[in-house]
């Protein structure tokens, strides 16, 4: 308690809720950084120093982030941070924030977060009002290529929580998945840029695996062209921008050109990034364009004087239709542990049963005592195959180093007893001594 500015009464109201399926995220400063464990609270942020690289990752794309996951919600963005379907997969249903946060988010005006706690005017507390359970349903998924473009995806208005669950092709070893839709997407590398304005493609060597990106490539009027080779088929597709830029709301346009029809889009505003480089890099959607067979111009222009470094960019065709959100489902009797999660799934239909706890190694999953593969799903998260009717779901956790490493220690320890053994001298040497 003394730790949080010397109150407690915050911490109570948290804990006070009888539900253990959401989670709390703390945009107070330093003081509620860390500590969710020793306060009984689940919370999204802290300085972790051992935070696993795909939560950070996912983390960092609606949230201006510094290094171990602590958030810094900065002023003017709140459609790409708390307003983010990305927190909301989290299970967020309370924000903890200070007057200055509430003031930057206009939280005040909010039609998704009501005040619902403030500790001496200082600490205001906030509740969602349609936070996402940790649990759900979805009858049919959306396979794409690889996290990047699932991650980019999660960036746009096309996107639902509720009822766009996304797959990555690359786990998935080439097998199908019943009631799935492949997203046909077209990949596009920085060091594919054509022309430009200003600006070059270097390399960016910060991360582990160096990345390319065109870097110098800012001011008002400044412009980049790739060449993008086309589908067979004509169709409306989104456009997806990985970038960075540690400079406060650059805006871009977005121009499709074949022949004489032109299609433009912006300008787009950008939320700024932690830094320039690939381990800082969000994600934005440009605009909806029709692409066409044959070879596309796609140019992006500056539409204010800062700059912008552009890792890649994506053309994601979208569906005919939009995904169905699950009907008449439902879920009931938890048990959750620290290394168990199992509850009664009650399903109208064939589909996708969702949790939304980190997908890590280790974890296995049965429906009804037999075992079921587990998905990872939404870039981080969990999801099962489950058919129609009520089942018992259940999650547990075993380390898969645990057998391998016991044995390493047993026998080591085995090997040292040996060693000692032999190194004592024997009776006729201790009377000879």
């Amino acid at each position: 308690h003394d730790h949080v500015a010397g109150r407690k009464e915050s911490l109570q109201f948290l804990r006070s809720d009888p539900g253990n399926d959401f989670r709390v995220a703390g945009f107070a400063e330093a003081q509620w950084s860390n500590g969710w464990n020793l306060w009984r609270i689940p919370g999204i942020y802290g300085w972790n120093p051992i935070m696993l690289r795909r939560y950070q990752e996912y983390i960092r794309q609606f949230t201006h982030s510094a290094g171990y996951a602590q958030p810094y919600a900065g002023p003017g963005q709140p459609d790409h941070s708390l307003g983010s379907p990305m927190l909301d997969l989290l299970g967020v249903k309370y924000l903890v924030v200070t007057r200055k946060v509430e003031e930057q988010q206009r939280l005040t005006e909010s039609s998704q977060f009501e005040r619902v706690f403030s500790d001496l005017d200082w600490w205001k507390i906030y509740r969602n009002k349609n936070y996402l359970p940790g649990t759900w349903f979805f009858p049919s998924a959306y396979v794409l290529p690889d996290t990047p473009s699932e991650l980019a995806f999660m960036n746009s208005r096309w996107f639902q929580p509720r009822q766009s669950l996304l797959i990555a092709r690359e786990h998935l070893n080439n097998r199908t998945l019943p009631q799935a839709q492949e997203l046909d997407t077209i990949s596009i590398h920085a060091d594919q840029v054509a022309a430009s304005s200003r600006g070059q493609a270097v390399s960016d060597s910060d991360c582990a695996e160096p990345r390319s990106k065109f870097a110098y490539w800012g001011g008002k009027g400044n412009w980049i062209r790739f060449e993008v080779a086309g589908p067979k088929d004509a169709g409306r597709y989104l456009l997806l921008l990985e970038y960075a830029t540690a400079d406060a709301n650059p805006s871009l346009m977005a121009e499709v050109t074949q022949g004489n029809r032109k299609q433009v889009s912006g300008p787009v505003k950008l939320p700024r990034s932690w830094d320039w480089n690939c381990k800082s890099t969000r994600s934005i959607e440009l605009g909806e364009f029709e692409i066409a067979p044959g070879t596309n111009q796609l140019s992006l222009t500056h539409a204010g004087d800062v700059g912008v470094d552009v890792f890649s960019l994506r053309l994601v065709r979208l569906p005919e239709t939009k995904a169905r959100r699950g009907e008449d489902f439902s879920f009931h009797d938890f048990d959750v542990s620290a290394n168990r999660v199992s509850f009664e799934a009650r399903l109208r239909q064939d589909g996708y049963v969702f949790l939304n706890e980190i997908h890590y190694p280790g974890w296995t999953a049965t429906v009804d005592g037999e075992p079921a593969e587990i998905l990872r799903a939404d870039a981080i998260f969990r999801a099962l195959w489950v058919p129609a009717g009520s089942h018992r779901v259940e999650f547990r956790f075993w380390p898969r180093f645990l057998i391998p490493g016991a044995a390493i220690s047993l026998a080591t320890l085995a090997a040292v007893g040996l060693a000692l053994a032999a190194s004592r001298p024997s009776s006729s040497e201790r009377r000879a001594l």
